[in-house]
């Protein structure tokens, strides 16, 4: 009897835990919100993503744009500034080049003569000059003759003093500014940069005429050179003409080298 009492009431608490876990709420699931959250956040950047792409790349094209411009911009002041300097050496070599040493002229100065003034290198027509003087007497035994026109000179008093006046040179100012202007505008402001080949324009690898004559160039440094001779031989004579006496005047034929 007990046995059946005991059994009864192992049933009866099964049946209750039974109906008690029946009657609980079922735990909520975590998992998918969590899930949709993560797509949600995962379209958004992927669309972000994909906007900042597209404003990158709108970035590049316009950079890329501008860089073209930039480009077409320096190639058309290149241009233009070959021109400008082909026409200023064009000037200087069909106006400006000596008739002694068939250069550009450095240093510009005339023939005092009324029916001359034709202008040469200070250096050239002070080479030319002294080129008649005899070494063993100082004096001047033949024509001084122009070399361009045949003009005949004055010569000059073999002894000193001598008038400021019978000096047979004198500076040609409005030549030597031209001079100057001119070689300042195919020289440029700059050196060029190194290695870089200055190109003509219209037939590629063709030197332009006038290349050697940039800032920095052999024709331009040499010019300079010339310039700065000239300048002070023909200033110091000027300067000593009325009193150089044979000693002097033997001294500046060998420092000219004629």
């Amino acid at each position: 009897m007990d046995t059946s009492v005991e059994e009864e009431t192992d049933k009866g608490l099964r049946t209750l835990r039974s109906n008690n876990r029946a009657s609980l709420p079922a735990p909520r699931s975590t998992n998918k919100p969590t899930s949709a959250v993560s797509e949600k956040l995962e379209k958004t950047l992927a669309r972000r993503e994909s906007e900042l792409k597209r404003k990158i790349d709108k970035l590049n094209d316009e950079i890329a744009a501008a860089s073209k411009r930039e480009e077409e911009a320096t190639k058309i002041i290149k241009e233009r500034d070959d021109r400008t300097r082909s026409t200023a050496y064009e000037q200087l070599e069909n106006n400006f080049t000596c008739a002694l040493c068939y250069d550009i002229m450095a240093c510009p100065w005339s023939l005092n003569h009324p029916a001359c003034g034709h202008t040469f290198c200070a250096e050239c027509i002070l080479k030319w000059f002294f080129s008649g003087m005899h070494r063993a007497c100082g004096t001047w035994h033949a024509s001084l003759d122009c070399p361009i026109c045949r003009s005949t000179l004055t010569h000059p008093r073999p002894t000193p003093p001598r008038p400021v006046l019978t000096f047979p040179f004198s500076p040609n100012r409005v030549a030597d500014a031209a001079l100057k202007d001119l070689i300042a505008v195919v020289a440029g402001k700059e050196k060029p940069k190194a290695k870089k080949k200055v190109r003509s324009l219209t037939k590629p690898g063709v030197t332009l005429p006038w290349e050697a004559w940039l800032l920095g160039g052999s024709a331009h440094t040499e010019w300079l050179a010339r310039d700065d001779r000239g300048r002070f031989m023909v200033n110091e004579v000027a300067k000593g003409w009325q009193t150089m006496d044979y000693d002097l005047l033997v001294i500046t034929k060998e420092t000219l080298g004629v």
